[in-house]
């Protein structure tokens, strides 16, 4: 569960809270367990806003078996009469063995995460591990999609987050 205050600039309607305690993304969470949070609240597409216009977003995690890659899926047309729609995926696994996740299973594998507090040492090792690893799914993310009936008629791909799990070693003979 999640407790936090809300920024105050994100305090722009009635919808949302200066506060949460107990907050929940688990669809199948007990009733009266927290308070459900998903995309579509209008707290989430402040934080979802705030977080696209980051650059470079990366964090080092446990609590999840393999890096995870969050996007948002957008129609690169516009102008076709239908209201601006962006799906949440993600891309976890290792090269060779990929898993599209659909939005909620993202929520639940972010439920099972634990930030590291410490600062992170030897930053420049994992970041060049890391980018290969993302040029890989980066690449296979394509094919993945395919199998998805997007109402998009042209997908566009915007990279959110990528979440890195600090015990798993990608060995480079699968990502070359």
């Amino acid at each position: 569960m999640l407790s936090f205050r809300t920024p105050d600039e994100w305090v722009t309607s009635h919808a949302i809270r200066r506060q949460y305690d107990n907050l929940l993304f688990d669809r199948d969470a007990p009733r009266g367990a927290g308070d459900l949070m998903g995309v579509g609240h209008p707290l989430m597409e402040k934080a979802l806003q705030q977080a696209s216009r980051l650059h470079g977003v990366f964090c080092v995690v446990d609590g999840i078996p393999a890096p995870l890659q969050a996007i948002a899926v957008s129609n690169r047309v516009t102008g076709t009469g239908s209201a601006s729609r962006r799906l949440v995926f993600g891309v976890t696994g290792q090269p060779g063995n990929l898993t599209l996740l659909k939005d909620w299973q993202v929520l639940r594998a972010l439920n099972g995460c634990a930030l590291k507090s410490e600062r992170v040492p030897d930053l420049d090792g994992r970041m060049g591990q890391a980018r290969a690893w993302l040029d890989h799914v980066t690449e296979a993310t394509s094919a993945l999609l395919a199998c998805e009936a997007l109402p998009f008629v042209s997908v566009h791909i915007a990279q959110i987050a990528v979440l890195w799990v600090e015990s798993v070693r990608v060995p480079m003979s699968q990502i070359e």
